[in-house]
């Protein structure tokens, strides 16, 4: 194998030699972006989720961060208190954890807290959402400044040229420039994602953390000449920023709210639109123009104000989205458990069936409320800071439709649709669960028969010695001992063993 990759990477690494010198580039491979396109990412979201086995790591994340009682002006209780009542199911639907303002970072507010952030973070935002009894959610926005958006113009602006790209678990390949800039920039938006997500799992460790999962993550992305909601769909062809961001993979329907005018929201991609972008990233993204419209009444119409903005609207949309995720997350869990259990479950020795009861109480405890909750909070009929997507076609080819008089497109609610798969995916986790802990407890009612036949063939073994020796002693004791063989002689010949 090591020789195959070897012999590979050679011919590779000649094809770009031969490429560099040839000089010439096909259409496929030049690099085309208009004059002046740069990007701004200035916000990124993170959610992370507290099951009932999980939910103590919040409470001490809360104790230690110094976040506990209440710390915003006219708001509720805050802390640990505002946890346990939204937990009981009497507490609001959303609260505020903490504001973090970075060390470095030239503001502040009266109820943030000074703390050691990411580089390039200038501050978090940390928000709480209840989803039932069992479960809570803690939405991360992340407000950046100018040398995060400054990373991937210097990468989106580089004279990148064909090179040979070795991408984990892949054989290396020779690239002409316009994959390497693809592959560099994905790469720059991928390590800023990581930074933060590292920053979750060390602060707020929850469900994605224990199963180091990425967890679900929102970007907003603004650029300076793209415009997803344009008419003029050669534009958008002829400006490969857009693929090197890692957006715009479906050119044909985009998801909008009124919410967020001039902004789409693109579903996590598929791994060939997108390789070096991690799983579970949603992007919204739009032209610099939406900044206005997105900061209306704010009085600072900045890209950071309108990632601000987009926060506070997108709160609850981050979390059910994040939501689903999850359930996928732990439907995969349970299939994994289910194809691995002879390994995962050892034996039936004691330790064994301690290691099973530990990893079935884990499940059953996140499980035993989920199908209710995920029915009550999908059942809400007030609807804070979840702005209603719809799935429609693209402005350029509705503008097509309706010069061919051909049937308008009927937008679908992806709201709606979201409920719907995360009711079917709880009930197949319960279901599944029930099965699961049937089997499991079967399996651990032999064992424990399998261990009980164990000790009762050890004490009857020590029982027998233990009459050995009492006889040895016994005779041992006496002035003149009796004759052993022939007293074993006439007690086999009494119970029919043998003769002597």
């Amino acid at each position: 194998m090591k020789i195959r990759e070897t012999v590979s990477f050679l011919f590779q690494t000649h094809h770009n030699r031969w490429r560099r010198a040839v000089g010439t580039l096909s259409n496929f491979d030049r690099i085309e972006m208009p004059d002046g396109e740069k990007v701004s990412m200035p916000s990124v979201w993170i959610a992370e989720y507290f099951t009932p086995s999980g939910v103590r790591s919040l409470y001490d994340a809360i104790h230690t961060s110094g976040w506990d009682g209440g710390r915003f002006l006219g708001m509720d209780p805050g802390g640990t208190e505002s946890l346990t009542s939204s937990r009981s199911g009497q507490g609001q639907i959303w609260w505020r954890i903490a504001d973090l303002t970075s060390m470095s970072a030239g503001f502040t507010s009266f109820d943030s807290q000074r703390a050691r952030l990411p580089a390039g973070v200038q501050s978090i935002n940390l928000v709480g959402v209840s989803i039932g009894n069992g479960l809570t959610a803690v939405v991360a926005g992340f407000n950046l400044d100018e040398s995060v958006s400054e990373r991937l113009n210097k990468e989106l602006h580089a004279p990148h040229r064909s090179e040979v790209v070795k991408r984990k678990g892949e054989r290396a390949v020779s690239q002409g420039p316009k994959a390497v800039l693809q592959y560099r920039v994905q790469s720059v938006r991928n390590d800023i994602h990581r930074e933060l997500r590292s920053w979750m799992t060390k602060t707020l460790p929850g469900a994605f953390a224990r199963a180091q999962y990425p967890h679900p993550l929102f970007d907003l992305i603004l650029f300076d000449v793209a415009d997803p909601l344009g008419r003029d769909e050669g534009k958008l062809a002829k400006n490969d920023a857009i693929r090197a961001i890692g957006v715009g993979e479906n050119a044909v329907y985009v998801s909008r709210s009124e919410s967020l005018p001039g902004l789409v929201l693109d579903q996590p991609s598929r791994m060939n639109w997108t390789p070096d972008i991690s799983q579970n990233v949603w992007s919204l993204w739009g032209n610099r123009s939406a900044v206005p419209a997105l900061t209306h009444g704010m009085g600072r119409p900045d890209v950071s104000s309108a990632g601000y903005s987009v926060g506070e609207t997108m709160t609850e949309y981050i979390a059910r989205s994040g939501l689903t995720a999850l359930l996928h997350l732990m439907r995969g869990s349970a299939s994994n458990a289910h194809d691995n259990a002879r390994k995962l479950h050892g034996g039936t020795s004691s330790r064994d069936l301690k290691r099973l009861r530990d990893r079935t109480l884990t499940t059953s405890l996140d499980l035993a409320r989920l199908e209710q909750d995920i029915r009550v909070y999908n059942d809400r009929r007030w609807r804070d800071r979840e702005p209603q997507f719809y799935l429609d076609v693209a402005p350029f080819f509705k503008k097509r439709d309706e010069e061919k008089g051909l049937k308008a497109f009927r937008p679908r609610d992806l709201n709606k649709n979201e409920r719907k798969v995360q009711k079917r995916l709880a009930r197949e986790l319960v279901a599944f669960d029930a099965e699961y802990r049937e089997v499991l407890g079967t399996v651990a009612s032999l064992g424990a028969s399998l261990d009980s036949r164990r000790v009762q063939r050890v004490a009857t073994w020590v029982a027998v010695v233990s009459l050995g020796v009492a006889l040895v002693t016994l005779w041992a004791t006496q002035k003149s001992p009796p004759d052993l063989v022939g007293s074993a002689c006439l007690l086999g010949q009494g119970l029919g063993w043998w003769y002597c």
